[in-house]
């Protein structure tokens, strides 16, 4: 297992994170900030994806998932930093919006989870939000799902952009779009995976104390079994530590 500090820079499974806390994520910057949020899923397609690492080592990384944030504090005791996870990030990111009056656009999920989320977060924060969710289509998209997509953010001109197409697809697309999502105004742009079935209601995130015996996994592959391919591939993580 590698770990190290460059400065404000986390070597962990050769990943550089340089998001190690919440308000490095919230901290604006100059341009467009990508985040990733990098679980034990994430660990692997880094590892095995080149354009995936290509897209995570130009945005901003920050741990996410109970175990890789063990390993890497059992690891690295002296240094301080969280794990950030999607599912929390967008709460902190939508009162944000509301203390400083910004734009929030929910991209993707399905259709009913996209349009339960904006109404809750709106009605929660009080909000400019608005959504869209595409039709399926395996990565990369067709051109003209590409430029609906573009067509809806710039239509919004949202300052904050949340993706939730699932991993590697939102990190690939937001890689893929940077300059255009630059251009339209958007000041951060966040993979934030299955996030928006919790914010609507349509499935029920893991008790905290699962989450903290890093059982969260478990809890979800109980409630779809289908995702048992991901967990599998997720367990290859300790290959590249």
């Amino acid at each position: 297992m590698q770990t190290t500090a460059v400065g404000h820079i986390l070597i962990f499974a050769d990943i550089p994170f340089t998001g190690l806390c919440l308000e490095d994520l919230l901290c604006p910057e100059q341009g467009l900030k990508r985040i990733s949020t990098i679980n034990a899923e994430g660990i692997v397609w880094y590892h095995e994806h080149a354009l995936f690492r290509e897209a995570v080592r130009t945005s901003m990384a920050c741990i996410d998932g109970q175990i890789p944030y063990w390993l890497a504090r059992w690891r690295y005791k002296e240094m301080s930093f969280e794990k950030l996870s999607g599912s929390d990030l967008i709460y902190h990111f939508a009162a944000l919006a509301r203390d400083q009056g910004l734009r929030m656009f929910l991209l993707g999920a399905g259709p009913e989870a996209n349009r339960l989320s904006c109404l809750r977060l709106r009605s929660r924060y009080g909000i400019p939000i608005e959504g869209y969710a595409p039709p399926f289509h395996p990565y990369p998209f067709p051109d003209q799902v590409d430029e609906e997509i573009l067509n809806r953010v710039r239509a919004f001109r949202p300052d904050i952009l949340l993706v939730a197409f699932g991993m590697p697809k939102q990190e690939l697309w937001l890689y893929a779009h940077h300059d255009e999502l630059e251009a339209i105004g958007v000041r951060w742009a966040i993979g934030v995976g299955g996030t928006l079935d919790f914010v609507s209601g349509r499935e029920r995130r893991a008790p905290r104390w699962v989450q903290q015996m890093g059982l969260e996994f478990l809890w979800r592959l109980l409630q779809r079994p289908a995702r048992w391919r991901r967990v599998w591939r997720a367990l290859r993580l300790f290959r590249y530590l």
